[in-house]
């Protein structure tokens, strides 16, 4: 298959299913692939009903914990995450793999937490030629990983994923390690609009087509609209 798009999930996030699907699937018909890293069997249901379910491959036993973590780099991550930023880690740093498995030529990683409010397959195109890979700035510096566009065969992707093995005890997630390598090797990317990866702290956007939700207050959103839908039963808030 040519062009589709993939998300990861767990037990943990399969609340956001039925929130993410019911605005995916109103503008777009796209096959999508669930990947599932630790789902209920009622969330593993929930995606199969829907589109390609595959279980992620290979042992993250390489994901450091606090402990294993330099103490001034654990305290500086726990402070700007303002939570428990070990649990999400454990997600973090099997996105990159996750994407790997990807059963699509030219594939569109969207996070379960970004609500899309328009047609996506236009997106494809932006995939920068050499690096394979498209995405969007973050703020201030280096780059988002919530949304990315990219080539199966991409050499990005690959370095990627050997730079969360060997580093991720030096970056607080994946996409810091991303963007260390894009920056230190001078890789050339396609940057995506930002309407594609909104934050809502610009405030409203009526050019957005994606709108990430990012953060606890995003979550805290996502909640309250997610329990409004008819699905909302099928797995668990």
């Amino acid at each position: 298959m040519m062009d589709g798009v993939i998300v990861g999930c767990d037990a943990h996030m399969e609340w956001m299913l039925p929130w993410w699907w019911s605005h995916y699937s109103k503008f777009n018909h796209l096959p999508v692939a669930f990947v599932d890293w630790g789902m209920s069997e009622m969330g593993r249901e929930f995606c199969a009903k829907r589109g390609m379910l595959l279980d992620l491959q290979g042992s993250f036993d390489f994901i450091r914990s606090g402990e294993t973590v330099e103490p001034h780099l654990a305290e500086s991550w726990e402070e700007a995450y303002a939570g428990d930023v070990w649990g999400p880690r454990q997600s973090w740093f099997r996105k990159p793999f996750a994407m790997a498995q990807t059963p699509f030529e030219r594939t569109l990683w969207v996070d379960l937490d970004c609500e899309v409010i328009g047609s996506l397959s236009h997106l494809f195109n932006k995939i920068h030629p050499h690096s394979g890979i498209a995405i969007a700035q973050e703020e201030g510096r280096g780059y988002n990983s919530g949304v990315v566009v990219y080539h199966r065969d991409s050499l990005l992707l690959k370095q990627w994923m050997d730079g969360c093995i060997h580093f991720n005890h030096t970056f607080m997630s994946d996409q810091d390690v991303l963007s260390f390598i894009i920056e230190s090797d001078h890789i050339e990317i396609a940057l995506l609009p930002e309407e594609y990866n909104w934050r809502m702290k610009h405030g409203i956007s009526l050019d957005a087509v994606i709108i990430h939700w990012v953060g606890h207050w995003g979550k805290e959103v996502i909640k309250r609209l997610a329990s409004k839908l008819p699905e909302a039963s099928v797995v668990k808030l």
